[in-house]
Parts: structure tokens; C-alpha cells; sequence
């Protein structure tokens, strides 16, 4: 099929395009049209591949026939260009930064600017002529992982999955079928969600909130915070309505504790998410996140636990903390190693009794699987003290999710395949197809022998996604090299953000050498003296004295 411009201009513009297709050895057809609206009008019934449009210095009604064929090219996704002897401010608004499917809109101010953009033209048409079957060095994206017919999302939990994740994967087994241990509750005692039509309506009776209507009806959660000290309101809290006898006998005592340890982006929030869903009834998720790290003990107590009603000064209704939303659920508490410490001990205390203290409300139990990651070494937080040894002790089942570095290339090309088939990055077009559909097969090789040391799976993830995207403004359908950032890594992984790296140490004569028996042990002794480690080149950690001189080559 021949590729066709359409262009809208004077003869003389037409002609100095036609020049420079030649010159390129371009085999697209040329259309020539004087007026913008006899374009328009026959874009719907002979739609060419792209469009060229010289404005020269507009007026209000030609502004007005752009606007009418930017919108009918808009609806089958044809790119245009649109250049300008001169720009006003409503080309700026609407042009510019109002068409999505603009290519180039730009002011020509030279014949060297007209060559430039004659040249981008003409590349990104070879783009859109480009096909799959004339490539043999290409890999078509979908084929490497295949998603088959799941949702993307579902997807992910497949990406956990691989021989070399082997000893996690049976960790993350031997964890899940302990706290299936303690199912949760099919029928829940509230909407966590506040969505249910408001059958329970809540009447205000002797100046507090009261539950009314049938009390077979499930509440609000809202409703039931609101109306604390009603019997049926307490009953549900504690559990016991709605009746669940045999539910209530695997509840006898507490599930354990979940630690997810790993370095940034290495899936923590997804192996947390993938646990509350094989731990969740058919009705939905049970999944509430929280952010450890930005936690203060006024919001812990707020935020977290929550408040009765008229707790503060001009509001009325109770405020929900997060861990009664999380009820019959799964709590997330991300970044625990950030916790202050004076959280950490509040967070022990709800750990050790598991109930629930909405301020203003009687404490009542949450029923709840509780999961906690970070991507600290919290084993040396307690050696140095920044973080409680007995919060950590109360972690017992603890998984280490393994960083891309430990995945073969054959998994990383797997993984890069995934990726791309995320439709937030490679969205899918009127066609039906995405955006960005093959991927070069040296483009593939060089992702899947990187060392990921930013960020793992989310540097990942935004590699291939500034990829895509990069592909997108040549409108190509090949993910090539050209399209990828490939830079060298300016912060250092998690695991070495402890150690400062030297070449070499030198002892001066007569200094002691001291043999301690384990790095936390080191690391432990510089705290307490405010002091330096470094590791050399052999992997082996010093501490250095007070007067100690570092420089580089």
C-alpha cells in the first residue's frame, strides 16, 4: 500500500516537499490541495497517511478550517504538521497544546528550518510505512510473555513466577498457607467502602448517633463508627454479628506477621497485594495501604486508628482510621524501617493486642492479616538502634524478594516483554493494535544484560516506558535503541547505600587492627563512636579514626 501526504499549501510549498521526498527516495504519493476545507471534506471517504499544512500567518477564518481538520483527522488518528510564518496566541493554545496528534507546529523562520522539517516529515512517514513482515531482526511484543487473555494487573502476579525466584516463591507458598490459617470472614459486618444506600439511616437521638431500620441490613462502616455506643454497633465491631461460628474458632488466636524486605522497585507492594488477594473472599480485595513513612504520632492516632464523632472541633461525624477501614482485611504498612520512633512504639502496642483505638471509641479487635515492607536493613536498625528490636521480633514470617540482578538475561527478556504490554505506557489505538507492537532484537539483548541498581523493576518499567514513548514521536512501531536512555546509574541499590566503597586502605605503622566477628558488629561500633566504614576493594569493612584523609584520582 503507497503512502500518501496530503498537503495544504502553496504550489511553490508543495513543490520544495516533493524535492526533498525525491531526494530521500520517498515512494509516497503527493496530494495537493490549495484550501484546508477541500482537504477536510475528503478526509473521511480517501483518508491519507499524513498531512502537511502551511498556514503562513492566519486569520480567523482559517483558524477555523484547521480546527475542522484537526478534528476530523483526530477521529482515525491521523498525524499532521502544521507549520507557520508567524504564530499568534490562539495557535499556541489550540495547536500547539491542544492536538494531541500533532507531529510538528512550529514557526519557519529559515529555508533551513523547512529542510529540517521536511527531513522529520519524511522520516516519521517511512515509520508509518514500516512493516513487520519485511523485518527479520525484530521481536513482535506480546510473544515473549504471553498475557493471553488476563487483564494486564492480573497479569503481574505472573511476573513473581520464575526458576530463579524459586526459593522466594516457596517462602511466599509456606506464608500464605499459614495465614490461610485464619480465613477471613465471608460476610463482612460492614461496607469498608461507605457505598451501600443508606438502608441503616442514622437518626440523632439524645445527642448522640443511633443505628435504625432492620437490623439484618448491613451498615456503613461510617454509620456503625458513627454509632459506637449502640449494642448492634459494638456487636459488629467485636465480631460477633454477624454470626460465624466456625469463623470464630480459627480467629482464637492471631495470625503471624508478614515482613516483605527487598530494594526499591523490587515488587514489594505487589507480593503484598498478591497476598491480601489469595487471602480475600470472591466478593473483592481487602487491601489498605498505608505510608509508614510519613506517618506522625498525631496522624497514627488520627489517621490510623481514627476518632468518634465530634472528637474534633466542627466535625460532627467519626473520622474512619485506616485499620478499621482494613477490618476482616489486609493492612499494608509500607516503609516501616521510616517509622519515628515514637510510631514505632504505638504501632508495637496495636501488634501485641491487635485491637483497634479510634479515639473516644472502646478499643475492638480488627480480625485483620498485617503486612509490613521496607526496603531498610531493619536487623541493623536494631544494632544501631533506629529501629525497636522488639517491633522487628514480632515479624515472623519474613520474605526477601531477590533485585533483577539475580534474574537471568532469558528473564529479563521476558520481563522487558511484559512491560511492554502495559497499556499505560503503550497505549492501544483506534486499530485496535499498540502503539509501539515489536521491539529490535539487539534493543532486547541490551535491556535484558543491563544491571537494573536504580530502582529494579519500576527502572524497568520507566526504561521501556520512556522508550515507547520516544518511539511514539517517530511514530514508529519498533522500540529501537536510538529510542532508550541508556545512561550510567547516578544513585547507588539499596544494598550498598550503607557502604562507602574504596580502592585502598592504608595503616599507618603502628596502628592497631582489630578482628570484629560480623559487619552489623562493625557497623554497630562506628555508630556508638561516630565514625566512618568503608569497604575496600577485597569486600572487606574498616572503621576509620577521627583524622582520616579520603580523595580520589
Amino acid at each position: 500500500m503507497t503512502e500518501t501526504v496530503a498537503i495544504v499549501g502553496q504550489p511553490d510549498f508543495a513543490e520544495a516537499f516533493r524535492r526533498a521526498a525525491d531526494a530521500a527516495g520517498s515512494a509516497a504519493a503527493i496530494d495537493e490541495y490549495q484550501e484546508i476545507s477541500a482537504l477536510a471534506s475528503k478526509v473521511a471517504k480517501a483518508a491519507p497517511t499524513y498531512v502537511l499544512v502551511h498556514m503562513g500567518t492566519p486569520d480567523a477564518q482559517l483558524r477555523g478550517a484547521l480546527d475542522s481538520l484537526l478534528s476530523a483527522l483526530a477521529k482515525q488518528s491521523i498525524p499532521a504538521s502544521v507549520l507557520y510564518t508567524r504564530l499568534g496566541d490562539a495557535d499556541i493554545r489550540k495547536v500547539i497544546f491542544g492536538s494531541a496528534l500533532i507531529d510538528q507546529a512550529l514557526e519557519v523562520r529559515s529555508e533551513a528550518d523547512l529542510a529540517d522539517t521536511f527531513a522529520t516529515v519524511l522520516e516519521h512517514l517511512a515509520n508509518l510505512a514500516w512493516d513487520a513482515n519485511a523485518s527479520s531482526e525484530v521481536t513482535e511484543i506480546g510473544t515473549v510473555y504471553v498475557i493471553g487473555d488476563a487483564d494486564y494487573r492480573r497479569a503481574r502476579t505472573r511476573s513473581l513466577v520464575s526458576h530463579n525466584m524459586g526459593n522466594f516463591n516457596a517462602d511466599l507458598r509456606s506464608a500464605v498457607a499459614r495465614l490461610k490459617q485464619f480465613p477471613l470472614r465471608e460476610e463482612l459486618p460492614w461496607d469498608p467502602t461507605d457505598s451501600l444506600p443508606n438502608d441503616r439511616k442514622l437518626q440523632r437521638k439524645d445527642g448522640r448517633w443511633d443505628l435504625d431500620g432492620d437490623i439484618g441490613a448491613t451498615p456503613n462502616l461510617e454509620a456503625v463508627m458513627n454509632a459506637f455506643s449502640h449494642s448492634e454497633a459494638r456487636d459488629r465491631m467485636k465480631g460477633i454479628l454477624p454470626v460465624d461460628s466456625a469463623w470464630h474458632e480459627a480467629w482464637r488466636s492471631k495470625p503471624p506477621l508478614v515482613l516483605l524486605l527487598g530494594e526499591s522497585g523490587t515488587g514489594k507492594t505487589l507480593v503484598a497485594e498478591t497476598i491480601a488477594e489469595l487471602l480475600s473472599p470472591k466478593d473483592g480485595l481487602r487491601f489498605v495501604k498505608v505510608n509508614s513513612a510519613g506517618l506522625t504520632m498525631r496522624s497514627f492516632e488520627h489517621i490510623v486508628h481514627g476518632t468518634a464523632p465530634k472528637t474534633w472541633t466542627g466535625i460532627d461525624e467519626a473520622v474512619v482510621g485506616q485499620l478499621s477501614r482494613a477490618a476482616h482485611g489486609v493492612i499494608f504498612f509500607d516503609e516501616i524501617g521510616d517509622l519515628q520512633p515514637d510510631v514505632q512504639a504505638a504501632l508495637l502496642t496495636f501488634l501485641d493486642d491487635r485491637l483497634i483505638r479510634p479515639t473516644g471509641v472502646p478499643p475492638f479487635p480488627g480480625f485483620q492479616h498485617i503486612i509490613a515492607a521496607t526496603n531498610r536493613d531493619l536487623a541493623e536498625g536494631a544494632n544501631q538502634q533506629w529501629f525497636r528490636n522488639d517491633l522487628l521480633a514480632r515479624f515472623t514470617l519474613r520474605l526477601e524478594i531477590p533485585p533483577l540482578r539475580d534474574r537471568t538475561p532469558r528473564e529479563l527478556r521476558q520481563l522487558v516483554d511484559f512491560v511492554a504490554q502495559d497499556p499505560s505506557l503503550n497505549p492501544v489505538g483506534h486499530d485496535g493494535r499498540q502503539a509501539v507492537t515489536h521491539i529490535t532484537d539487539s534493543t532486547l539483548k541490551a535491556i535484558s544484560t543491563m544491571q537494573f541498581r536504580n530502582g529494579n523493576f519500576r527502572e524497568l518499567s520507566d526504561l521501556v516506558g520512556d522508550g515507547i514513548r520516544t518511539a511514539m514521536r517517530r511514530y514508529s512501531r519498533v522500540l529501537e535503541g536510538r529510542d532508550l536512555h541508556l545512561e550510567d546509574p547516578h544513585f547507588r541499590s539499596d544494598r550498598d547505600t550503607n557502604r562507602i566503597l574504596v580502592d585502598s586502605v592504608y595503616l599507618p605503622e603502628g596502628a592497631a587492627e582489630v578482628q570484629v566477628r560480623s559487619d552489623a558488629d562493625l557497623r554497630l561500633l562506628a555508630s556508638r563512636e561516630g565514625r566512618t566504614v568503608v569497604t575496600d576493594e577485597n569486600g572487606r569493612s574498616w572503621v576509620l579514626p577521627a583524622r582520616t584523609y579520603y580523595r580520589t584520582e
